[in-house]
């Protein structure tokens, strides 16, 4: 799914959960995972927008992702672009090619997509 807006090539996911335990959730798998925890210089420090903006690691690369609240009982997460080589921040679904495109969303999927899916299922313990 595309979206317009700041983000407009972000690849979205939308999570029956309020916005509050899938922030618990990622605390958690960030926690439990620390080659994907992202490095504590990237951290959301704008607290002004309406995003809360996290950062993993993923393939040796920083990548962002932001939450939003849709809803009071659903919250989108949007994979938005991987740190490049030269220091240079790279949008999913437009930088790439279609083949690396594709690679780097699956990675994203089963590296943590899938931990943060798991782990709302249990209810963030």
């Amino acid at each position: 799914m595309f979206g317009a807006g700041s983000y407009p090539y972000a690849e979205y996911y939308e999570l029956n959960y309020p916005e509050d335990t899938v922030l618990k959730a990622i605390e958690k798998i960030k926690e439990e995972n620390p080659n994907i925890a992202g490095g504590s210089s990237y951290e959301d420090t704008d607290t002004t927008d309406y995003w809360h903006h996290l950062y993993f690691s993923l393939d040796h690369y920083i990548i962002l992702t932001w939450t939003r609240p849709s809803s009071p009982t659903t919250t989108s997460f949007a994979f938005v672009s991987r740190l490049g080589e030269n220091s240079t921040w790279k949008d999913i679904n437009d930088d790439f090619g279609y083949f690396e495109n594709r690679r780097i969303k699956k990675s994203f999927n089963e590296n943590i997509f899938k931990k943060l899916q798991a782990k709302l299922e249990r209810k963030a313990d």
